[in-house]
């Protein structure tokens, strides 16, 4: 989340007014709930602020809006004073919400980029911990020393530990997680955006050609690859030897392979500039890969396109 010190002094004046995500304006209004020390804040849910901190954050609630917005009190008083008309977004550290399924499905088909789904309930509820892309410290007089920075630096480790502190302290939750690289992002759009065309390429079933959807639910094998996975970019060098199965989309001229002898890379190629990138996928359950599921996709394409 911190960026480089160089790179901080130049972002700082434009980051007081600037919100990473769209999800975490409209903040303003919200009403400061004083933050106890030792105490639980009442979100709904039990969310707790470490007795050292209570003093540094303004915390803010809406039963309407996000759950919780959580600001270092410093930055926000510095903004405020220099600018009051153009202070929001200053010392933002984090918020929580929840969303449907529906409307993360929606999230999964696009760039999520400072929203991680972290948690899901019984009642089929996604928790979300939206934050900065950039930073928002903000000192009156360029005062960003090493104090200053120290200080942010803390609170910005201990929001890094909400998302499993809030999971614990709440009965009912069940820690998740989502993978929204570019691979995961066509994955669910294949599964949740209506009207995505696709098709299924394997040299198995050699004289079927591209396999059409024929129907086939793709949410259950899209959900297998981006549910508590991981993809990460690796070197092209560690391109695998042998077969692999295809998922394209015609319209977007872009496909993903999905190699079999080491059925957890991924191999993603498209015409928009980004060329050709690798990836290694690290899944759930560590047991079934990438290629597997992608195998077991088709198998079920073959059947409803009548080829076995």
């Amino acid at each position: 989340m911190m960026k480089r010190t160089a790179a901080i002094l130049l972002v700082l004046v434009m980051a007081v007014g600037l919100c990473a995500c769209s999800n975490a304006g409209g903040n303003s209004g919200k009403a400061d709930t004083g933050a106890a020390e030792g105490s639980a804040i009442d979100i709904g849910y039990r969310f707790v602020i470490p007795e050292e901190y209570a003093d540094r954050l303004i915390v803010k609630t809406d039963e309407e809006g996000l759950l919780v917005s959580v600001y270092e009190k410093e930055s926000v008083e510095a903004a405020q004073a220099m600018d009051k008309d153009n202070s929001d977004g200053a010392g933002w550290l984090f918020a929580l919400d929840t969303v449907s399924a529906e409307e993360l499905h929606r999230m999964l088909c696009h760039d999520m980029s400072g929203a991680d789904v972290f948690a899901e309930d019984t009642e089929g509820r996604y928790y979300v911990y939206y934050h900065p892309t950039d930073v928002r410290i903000v000192r009156a007089e360029n005062a960003y020393g090493g104090e200053a920075f120290a200080q942010w630096s803390e609170l910005n480790e201990w929001a890094a530990s909400v998302q499993s502190s809030f999971v614990a302290e709440n009965e009912g939750l069940t820690a998740v997680s989502y993978d929204n690289s570019e691979i995961a992002i066509e994955l669910a759009r294949a599964a949740y955006l209506e009207g995505t065309k696709y098709e299924i390429r394997t040299l198995e079933y050699g004289a079927a050609g591209a396999l059409d959807p024929a129907g086939v639910d793709a949410a259950p094998f899209a959900e297998q690859l981006i549910r508590n996975a991981e993809y990460s970019y690796v070197e092209q060098d560690e391109t695998p030897d042998g077969e692999y199965i295809v998922l394209y989309f015609p319209e977007e001229d872009a496909r993903l392979d999905f190699f079999l002898a080491d059925g957890n890379y991924v191999r993603r190629t498209n015409n928009e500039g980004n060329g050709i990138q690798l990836f290694r996928a690290t899944l759930a359950d560590g047991e079934a890969s990438a290629g597997d599921i992608m195998h077991a996709w088709a198998d079920a394409l073959v059947e409803a396109n009548g080829l076995k």
